[in-house]
């Protein structure tokens, strides 16, 4: 999703109603701005009315988001899925029925199941499984790091010369990356 598109569709839902289209005649205006349902809401974005989309942006957008971040676990996550819910919705409005359900639980379910895919899609990149560097320096430095009893146990074989012929048949660049 690029950035300008993002940036559009924030900027006209938080225009106030009053400032935009006063070229269209009032009454429409007036229409929009009031209590609409859902549905008459989707059929003027399908005509490509933008206040309605941001009329319809302002009712949905906190509970898209609250859904997003349930999912999601994170906030960055959750407003890019807003937005992309909104462009979506925007793009796909020509494919609601209503006979089917309300436009609400058209919007919602659209967000739930773009959520879990999207959550799929992070878990299998790792994005859950971060890791604190706080953490695993202080793992490195615990002196019973595994890692450290390893050295210690081979620097002990070494001492009794078990190793040493093995290091004898090493050429000297191997010995000094061992050493290294």
């Amino acid at each position: 999703m690029s950035f300008s598109a993002t940036t559009r569709l924030f900027s006209v839902a938080m225009q106030p109603v009053k400032s935009r289209k006063r070229d269209v005649d009032d009454r429409r205006t007036l229409d929009v701005a009031s209590e609409d349902s859902d549905e008459r809401l989707l059929a003027l974005i399908r005509e490509d009315d933008k206040e309605a989309l941001a009329l319809f942006f302002r009712r949905y957008a906190g509970i898209v988001r609250g859904v997003a971040y349930r999912v999601l676990r994170d906030f960055s996550e959750a407003d890019d899925l807003l937005q992309d819910i909104f462009l979506l919705m925007h793009r796909l409005c020509g494919t609601f029925d209503s006979s089917k359900g309300s436009a609400r639980f058209w919007v919602l379910q659209m967000t739930y199941r773009r959520a879990i895919s999207r959550r799929r899609y992070l878990t299998a990149r790792h994005f859950y499984t971060r890791v604190d560097l706080d953490d695993v320096e202080t793992d490195l430095a615990d002196p019973r790091n595994p890692a450290t009893e390893i050295e210690e146990l081979i620097d002990a074989t070494r001492a009794n010369g078990s190793l040493q012929k093995v290091f004898e048949e090493l050429s000297e660049n191997q010995r000094q990356t061992l050493h290294g």
